[in-house]
């Protein structure tokens, strides 16, 4: 239960206990019954309206392709099939002062991780992921995990090695791998992830 759920409960209880104590007129009693669940369902729908997907640099799932492709030069996409378009962006990529090791052309394997990554289906944007690789620069991982706190608060779950952040339409996922850096934004509903 988030805070604003917490404080509306604690209110409701502590302003209904103090009527009880002060008012003997039952019809603000039952006035005051029917008001604090509806207060209640207020907060609840307002974190629900807050709620979008996590946002990258400027960019979140749920843009248009044509967006997308408006913001970067030269993405490299291709159709994997009717309905969903991958594109990768290789060239000026980086995240929290990381940079990614890589650029048009390279096939060292190390290009392969890095960069940019973009999801659509239907042409919108599912997923977007970006891959640096730390350059020396101390704990990498620990300083864009500190950022991204600075930006959306606690992680929901945080590990040595990975953090994640959830809420009702999108995951925001942070982990490393040998030195490579991954930062991916998903729509929780992923239409390329379901089975039918």
């Amino acid at each position: 239960m988030n805070d604003a759920h917490g404080f509306v409960d604690l209110f409701c209880r502590l302003w209904r206990g103090n009527l009880r104590l002060k008012l003997l007129n039952s019809v603000a009693v039952i006035c005051l019954t029917a008001i604090c669940p509806a207060l209640k369902q207020g907060a609840i729908e307002a974190q629900e309206a807050s709620d979008q997907p996590y946002e990258l640099k400027g960019e979140m799932p749920g843009i248009s392709m044509k967006q997308f492709k408006a913001n970067h030069r030269h993405p490299d996409c291709f159709n994997s099939s009717a309905r969903q378009t991958s594109c990768h962006i290789r060239d000026g990529v980086s995240f929290a002062g990381m940079t990614a090791q890589t650029f048009t052309g390279c096939t060292d394997a190390l290009c392969t991780s890095q960069g940019i990554f973009a999801d659509f289906f239907d042409g919108r944007l599912v997923s977007l992921s970006y891959g640096v690789r730390c350059g020396g620069q101390g704990d990498c991982l620990q300083i864009i995990i500190r950022a991204l706190k600075q930006k959306y608060g606690e992680p929901t779950t945080e590990t040595k090695s990975s953090a994640a952040w959830k809420n009702r339409v999108g995951t925001l996922k942070v982990s490393e791998l040998d030195g490579d850096i991954s930062i991916t934004s998903t729509l929780t509903e992923n239409p390329t992830t379901k089975d039918i």
